[in-house]
């Protein structure tokens, strides 16, 4: 089963957002309307944990995110679908809230054999949905078709053992802006970082893996 803790790095643009973001302060925020409570809480991690025992539909397996404060204590979850088999490993995005941003964004994906200069597409519609972020809308179903390249491979040294590490370049050119990401995935540990950038509203997301602190040896 895949498990990662990830640190968040997020920028946007003040027009874009509502209260996530503490103006006195770099804390990304969580604040949702359906909270009873009317709580924002900062979010300073993210767990997320694949379940293989739990089936979903379209042969997925349950995959849940878990926003952690800077406690490492649970705020408030979610549960969506992976795919992992000796074909590839897809997974739906992080899409609570502030994440939303990450809705019709690039999935973290990888087709194996993996290597330098492979290509592949990957195509999902999505309907409106959007809460309190304020992005663009659309009418309809917006369909994104991802293309996704393997750049590059570099050697990674963790606990004294090496590790190939790639790098995977996706981008996805929709009427709502070009949707740009860039994953750093190995076979034994899984997606390390993964950064997506929407270049319409100047928005961008970084999540890195806790506790992979890799030195590059090339």
């Amino acid at each position: 089963d895949y498990s990662m803790v990830y640190d968040i790095k997020f920028n946007y643009k003040d027009t874009m957002h509502n209260s996530f973001c503490n103006k006195e302060s770099s804390d990304l925020l969580l604040s949702w309307e359906s909270n009873t409570k009317g709580l924002a809480n900062s979010v300073y991690y993210l767990h997320m944990e694949s379940d293989h025992d739990h089936n979903l539909e379209n042969h997925q397996s349950s995959v849940s995110y878990t926003y952690l404060d800077i406690n490492g204590q649970e705020i408030i979850k979610e549960n969506t679908g992976i795919v992992e088999n000796y074909k590839n490993i897809w997974i739906h995005n992080p899409r609570l809230s502030a994440f939303q941003f990450l809705y019709i964004h690039n999935w973290p994906c990888v087709q194996f054999p993996i290597e330098i200069g492979q290509y592949w597409r990957h195509s999902w519609k999505y309907g409106q949905g959007f809460i309190n972020v304020k992005l663009p809308q659309w009418e309809g179903t917006l369909e994104v078709s991802s293309n996704y390249k393997v750049t590059g491979k570099s050697l990674y040294k963790l606990d004294d053992k090496e590790y190939d590490v790639y790098k995977i370049d996706a981008s996805a050119d929709t009427k709502i802006g070009l949707l740009e990401s860039t994953f750093l995935f190995s076979e034994q540990l899984g997606f390390l970082e993964i950064t997506s950038t929407n270049s319409r509203t100047g928005t961008s997301m970084t999540l890195s893996a806790i506790g992979t602190e890799l030195i590059n040896l090339n």
